[in-house]
C-alpha cells in the first residue's frame, strides 16, 4: 500500500454524556482559581506605611487567616516592619519629653560591641547609672579677696552616663547613654524638651529640683577660692561619682565613689589619692546629694 506524505485525524466523541458540561464547568473554576491565584501574587502595588507600634502591626498582619495554614504550611511568609536603626552617636528623647540623650556605645549578650541595631520602639529597661560628671569651671577672673558668687561658676555643667537594656530582634542588647546638664540661671528650663507642669509633671518638678541643687553646687564652689592663706584659689575641678555596687541606698553616702582633682590658679591640682592636709582642703558633706536627681523624674521609654 501506497504510504502518502498527507494525512488527516480521525476524531470520535467520547461516549459518556456527562463529559462535556464537566470539562466546561471544570475549565471554568479552573480558569478563575487560576486567576485569583495571579491576583493574590501580582495585583498589589506597594505602599509604605508608618506606625508608632511596629510590634503591634506585625503580630496583628501575621494574625490575618491568609497567613494561616495551609496557606501559608510552612509560615514561611510573614509581615514584618522595617525597624528605625540606632547608631552610636545618634541622639534622640524619649516619651517623657525630658533629657536629650546621646548614644555612647551598644554592646550584645556577648559583650561584643555593635555600631547600630535595629530599633522597634522598645522601651528602655534597666536605666543604672553608671557615672556622674560634675565639671566645675570658673568663669571670671576675679581674684581673692574679691568676692566670688555662684555666676562665676556658670558655665559649669554636668555629665551623666547610665546604661540601659534594649529588646530587639536579636536579643537583650546594652545601650550605654549620655546626657549633658548645664544650668545657666533659677527660672531657665530649656535644657528639656517639653516643661509643662499639667501634662508632664514629673519632668516639670524634676527641673526645679535639679536647678535648685544645681544652684547649691555652684553656691558650694564659688567658696573654693582661699587656699594657703589665699595664696592661690580653685579655677577648675572634676568630680566623678560611679556607682558602688554594693550599696543599695541611695541615700547612704557610699551609694556612689567619688573621685574628684581641682585645678588652681597657679596650675597646681591635688587630687583624692594625693591629698595633704597643708593645701588647705579638707572633706566636706553639704548634706545635698551627688545622687540621681538625673534619673527620677525621666526614666527613659
Amino acid at each position: 500500500m501506497h504510504n502518502s506524505r498527507f494525512s488527516y485525524p480521525i476524531s470520535k466523541p467520547y461516549p459518556f454524556r456527562w463529559f462535556t458540561p464537566v470539562a466546561l464547568v471544570g475549565g471554568l473554576v479552573l480558569a478563575v482559581l487560576l486567576s485569583l491565584l495571579n491576583l493574590s501574587a501580582n495585583g498589589f502595588y506597594l505602599k509604605t506605611v508608618y506606625t508608632s507600634d511596629p510590634n503591634s502591626t506585625e503580630a496583628h498582619a501575621n494574625a490575618q487567616w491568609f497567613r494561616q495554614r495551609p496557606f501559608n504550611w510552612q509560615s514561611d511568609v510573614q509581615a514584618e516592619c522595617q525597624p528605625h536603626l540606632l547608631s552610636v552617636g545618634d541622639s534622640f528623647f524619649t516619651t517623657n519629653l525630658g533629657f536629650r540623650y546621646t548614644i555612647k556605645a551598644i554592646t550584645d549578650p556577648a559583650r561584643t560591641s555593635l555600631s547600630t541595631i535595629g530599633y522597634k520602639n522598645n522601651t528602655l529597661q534597666n536605666c543604672i547609672p553608671k557615672e556622674i560628671e560634675l565639671r566645675l569651671r570658673k568663669s571670671d577672673t576675679a581674684a581673692p579677696p574679691a568676692p566670688s558668687r555662684w555666676l562665676s561658676w556658670i558655665d559649669s555643667s554636668i555629665l551623666a552616663t547610665f546604661n540601659c537594656t534594649i529588646g530587639t530582634d536579636d536579643g537583650l542588647m546594652t545601650m550605654t547613654v549620655t546626657t549633658e546638664y548645664s544650668g545657666s540661671g533659677d527660672q531657665i528650663y530649656s535644657y528639656v524638651i517639653e516643661d509643662d507642669y499639667k501634662t508632664h509633671a514629673s519632668v516639670w518638678w524634676g527641673t526645679r529640683l535639679l536647678n535648685a541643687y544645681w544652684n547649691g553646687v555652684l553656691a558650694t564652689a564659688s567658696r573654693m577660692t582661699q587656699l594657703r592663706d589665699g595664696k592661690k584659689y580653685v579655677v577648675r575641678a572634676h568630680l566623678y561619682y560611679t556607682l558602688n555596687s554594693f550599696e543599695q541606698d541611695i541615700q547612704d553616702d557610699n551609694f556612689f565613689n567619688l573621685y574628684w582633682w581641682t585645678g588652681n590658679d597657679d596650675s597646681s591640682g591635688p587630687n583624692k589619692n594625693d591629698l595633704e592636709d597643708d593645701e588647705g582642703y579638707h572633706d566636706y558633706n553639704s548634706n545635698v546629694k551627688s545622687n540621681s536627681i538625673l534619673f527620677l523624674n525621666d526614666s527613659p521609654s
